[in-house]
């Protein structure tokens, strides 16, 4: 058993801080919406974004509302980012209107980096292309790197090897 929290609380986990990855959503769904604001937030900076996001889309709304409104906006917005975009939607519907429009203006303002992705490994061309806000072309939300003919060739050799696995695969 190790602690957790607040020292003198009674919340304590059988897992160590760096098992939490290997538990499943719901597990952790559970957990989190059982905790106080300060368990919560210590047990989020532990996860990577995108575990956090899956026991996020596995909360109740409620809990997933207050875990939002108690966390700090550049916590929420990251973790709202990483989130399956139907969920995230679910999420900030519930929010009253100024906290869903300070949370998006906060995911507004970081702007990321894409590589081109093949089998697995990333590649950063330098040929950098650039995705944008739909309603306001300015805003530049990323900068991608596009694929030159080698990386296409390279793509299309790992998409042969991949269907040569997958399509072995039964439909059930």
């Amino acid at each position: 058993i190790q602690p957790f929290g607040v020292q003198g609380e009674s919340v304590r986990l059988r897992r160590g801080h760096a098992e939490l990855h290997r538990m499943r959503s719901a597990d952790l769904a559970d957990l989190l919406e059982g905790l106080g604001r300060a368990e919560r937030r210590e047990l989020l900076e532990g996860l990577e974004p995108e575990a956090a996001a899956d026991a996020l889309e596995e909360m109740n709304a409620r809990d997933l509302n207050d875990l939002l409104r108690d966390a700090p906006v550049e916590q929420a917005a990251e973790l709202v980012a990483s989130m399956e975009a139907d969920e995230a939607v679910e999420a900030l519907r519930e929010m009253p209107p100024e906290e869903r429009d300070e949370l998006l203006d906060a995911m507004a303002a970081e702007r990321i980096e894409i590589p081109v992705i093949i089998g697995g490994k990333e590649f950063r061309t330098g040929d950098i292309g650039h995705a944008v806000m739909p309603h306001k072309h300015a805003h530049i939300l990323a900068d991608y790197h596009k694929a030159n003919p080698a990386q296409v060739e390279l793509a299309i050799a790992a998409a042969v090897k991949a269907q040569r696995e997958w399509s072995q695969w039964s439909w059930e």
